[in-house]
């Protein structure tokens, strides 16, 4: 009996400290980082030669910056970028490019996300509205695509897919888009990690059921 009761204090108070562990990072910093990363990428695309396909069209510097965004933001389309390059300077970028971009925005992009979710007014669902109807607003007024375009265009670079089937075309269409996919992807990892809570409730062990002999040894 005693030691029963000694276990669910320190259980009780073991859970708060990691809810409440702060993670110390700087808004600033943050902003410097991602900034520092998006010039980083536009220099690589506009320098090497072949990453942006020939026939991509447009001002290079706009074309630059959107294959940046959207290979740090791993939404990659695969419309203007790559294009057939032969440097193997050209494969070193890409592969490290996306990397730093999957750590930056699942590590302090994600924290950052998660520490301000309860503070949006209306709640996520709202927020989430609000940044897809943006979003349809932009390509339906720069593009002139159909709602129906704009709103998969949207759903698609949020969730990071990009299947590329629809892709701006325009410098103006591009370089909203790519500030659209800076956006849209700190929304949806908030949206997503609602849903992870929810998912993972079915994941969880019956609360009668017990626990693996493993784990019951170790506590």
């Amino acid at each position: 009996m005693t030691e029963k009761k000694n276990k669910r204090p320190f259980q009780r108070q073991s859970e708060p400290e990691e809810d409440t562990m702060p993670q110390n990072l700087s808004p600033i910093r943050v902003l410097l980082v991602g900034t520092t990363l998006i010039v980083l990428g536009m220099v690589g695309f506009y320098t090497i030669s072949g990453l942006i396909a020939p026939d991509a069209g447009g001002n290079p510097f706009v074309n630059a910056f959107y294959c940046s965004v959207m290979t740090l933001t791993t939404v990659g389309f695969g419309d203007i970028c790559p294009g057939n390059f032969s440097d193997p300077l050209g494969d070193i970028f890409l592969l490290v490019l996306p990397l730093l971009g999957l750590g930056f925005f699942c590590g302090p992009i994600l924290t950052m996300t998660s520490s301000w979710q309860s503070r949006v007014p209306g709640g996520v669902l709202s927020l989430g509205s609000l940044t897809l109807a943006l979003g349809v607003s932009m390509l339906t007024v720069f593009e002139g695509m159909a709602f129906k375009d704009a709103i998969h265009l949207s759903i698609m670079t949020g969730t990071t897919i990009g299947y590329g089937n629809i892709t701006p075309t325009s410098d103006l269409g591009r370089f909203f888009l790519a500030i659209y996919a800076i956006m849209i992807c700190n929304v949806a990892a908030v949206i997503l990690d609602q849903g992870r809570f929810y998912l993972e409730s079915f994941c969880h062990y019956p609360p009668s059921s017990k626990k693996p002999k493993l784990e019951g040894k170790e506590a």
